[in-house]
């Protein structure tokens, strides 16, 4: 099994009742019946394609799963976690807004976006929710961000700057975690290779100055 899928399941609280939103082949729900035996777990997917790939877990009668849209199929109190990973961002909240009647039942979401990491944050501070922990996970040499909230207002802004958008609001207290390092000296030479395109210009050009500065900073902070 893939870090990405144990660093999920890891963040789950064991005899948890857990859906899976968007789980594709089932692999996570198979995982999280052996190593954290959650009392409840629902594979939730728009596509009866994926369903029918979840061959993990079809021999599994602990196991159900249903075709919907995001949070949809469940029925009230029957979950208390919900997992989404593997989706953009925006599909992401999307999904969890359509579903808000479920959140007041929810102890925590289990996010990990595909993309579009800074917009995932915007939202939980919008919505007043407390960020847990916050990681970044590698497989396959590809970083993988991974937030853990609980979706209860936690009462004030976070005031959280656009530094803490972009670069994570836990993950820059922990400047020297081998994971977010290794992500900002990826995302580092990625702007630096962009600033030096002829392309790159006027406001594309002044927004990659920016993060550039703001990636430097957090790798000078984690060199002592």
């Amino acid at each position: 099994m893939g870090a990405r899928l144990q660093a999920l399941a890891a963040a789950v609280e064991p005899g948890a009742r857990v859906a899976d939103i968007g789980t594709d082949h089932g692999r996570l729900l198979a995982l999280l019946r052996r190593s954290r035996a959650v009392a409840v777990a629902i594979g939730i997917d728009r596509s009866a394609a994926a369903l029918a790939r979840a061959t993990a877990v079809r021999s599994d009668p602990g196991i159900e799963l249903r075709r919907g849209d995001g949070l949809a199929p469940l029925r009230p109190g029957e979950v208390d976690t919900v997992v989404i990973a593997g989706m953009g961002a925006r599909a992401m909240i999307g999904a969890l807004e359509r579903g808000a009647a479920r959140w007041p039942e929810l102890t925590r979401l289990i996010l990990q976006p595909a993309s579009q990491w800074p917009a995932l944050r915007a939202w939980i501070a919008a919505r007043r929710f407390a960020l847990r922990h916050e990681a970044i996970v590698w497989e396959r040499d590809q970083p993988h961000l991974l937030c853990v909230v609980e979706p209860v207002r936690a009462g004030a802004d976070p005031g959280w700057s656009d530094d803490d958008l972009a670069l994570g609001p836990l993950l820059r207290h922990r400047p020297q975690d081998p994971g977010y390092r290794a992500w900002l000296e990826r995302r580092r030479c990625a702007l630096a290779a962009a600033l030096a395109e002829a392309a790159c210009t006027g406001a594309a050009a002044e927004h990659a100055r920016r993060d550039h500065a703001r990636v430097l900073a957090a790798l000078a902070a984690g060199a002592g």
